[in-house]
């Protein structure tokens, strides 16, 4: 693996501004909204971890990291502006990265975030490398992010979704993102269908691992030090979800009210944990990690030969599930 891919990743998008017309407010702009692109001490630096997902697949397809600078760099580009939008659209608490911003300009943001990725894309051609892959590589980039947004759209129209749409719009949402950075990291090194497909696979399971992850504060007890933080949109999480689709109907009535009940008063929030701890959800959540995870596993080792080649995704899917 290179070292210092997130440097790496700032000097693209950095190189990309500079040649720009973009004005140097709008450019600041940008850098705030980006973790990990400025020192900003609040910056989610969770997030960079991800950055180095195009890079390993394209080292355990048997290419050099290095190509994938262009793709990491776009891939991180539109994972923030995505998570940027989603913010928005949920009417989620502001980061304090960007709340100064204000909605509109975060929103406004993002759009740039979009376009810097694009021109990002475009230095593919440049390169004899990547050149002969770059077609693919974008077009697979840009059919994988609008079924991403197919999935945001499904999700923000659904105000409770059944189990059975829950898992749809996971894999179009997070499944979609992560194979995105899986398929194109691997194709800048190999064209074989098959093998891109399990790459694809592998990308899949690891974002819906990540939204199951991501589910699982939901059912943290009230008090704990990750205690449930109720959202606007906590019905289309997955232990609600599943809460509802095995609940009869007076139990989903009362789970329903204590949540929506839940961000004024402790007596509700207690119920609401107490309801989902009933339903057997934590349960259900841990076997569709373990699940999720193995599938994940299984499609890199089918994907690559040898252990050594397939062992770095194998660890990051390893860290995710024990952070």
């Amino acid at each position: 693996m290179i070292d210092n891919p997130l440097d790496r990743v700032r000097e693209q998008i950095e190189h990309i501004w500079k040649q720009s017309d973009a004005k140097p407010d709008f450019v600041e702009a940008l850098r705030q909204v980006l973790p990990g692109l400025t020192q900003n001490t609040h910056a989610d630096q969770g997030s960079v971890r991800w950055i180095v997902l195009p890079y390993l697949c394209c080292q355990a397809a048997g290419g050099d990291p290095r190509w994938a600078d262009s793709l990491a760099a776009a891939w991180y580009l539109l994972f923030t502006a995505a998570y940027l939008m989603d913010k928005i659209e949920d009417r989620d608490e502001p980061d304090p990265t960007w709340a100064p911003l204000g909605l509109g300009a975060g929103l406004n943001a993002a759009t740039g975030l979009f376009f810097t990725a694009s021109l990002a894309l475009k230095d593919l051609y440049q390169h004899n490398e990547t050149c002969a892959a770059a077609s693919d590589v974008i077009s697979d980039f840009y059919s994988g992010f609008l079924r991403m947004s197919s999935g945001q759209h499904a999700d923000l129209i659904r105000p409770e979704p059944s189990l059975e749409e829950y898992w749809e719009i996971a894999r179009d949402k997070s499944g979609a993102f992560f194979q995105v950075a899986c398929r194109c990291g691997a194709r800048l090194a190999v064209a074989n269908p098959d093998q891109l497909e399990e790459f694809s696979l592998f990308g899949q399971h690891l974002g819906v691992l990540k939204q199951i992850l991501d589910d699982l504060e939901d059912i943290q007890p009230p008090g704990s030090s990750n205690s449930m933080h109720p959202r606007p949109d906590i019905a289309k999480s997955l232990p609600v979800v599943y809460a509802m689709s095995v609940f009869p109907q007076e139990q989903r009535d009362r789970l329903r009210l204590s949540l929506e009940n839940s961000a004024q008063s402790q007596a509700s929030a207690e119920e609401a944990f107490h309801l989902l701890e009933q339903s057997g959800a934590a349960l259900y959540l841990s076997m569709q990690i373990e699940r999720q995870r193995d599938l994940a596993i299984e499609a890199i080792q089918r994907a690559v030969t040898g252990t050594d080649a397939a062992q770095p995704l194998i660890s990051l899917v390893g860290q995710l599930v024990t952070p």
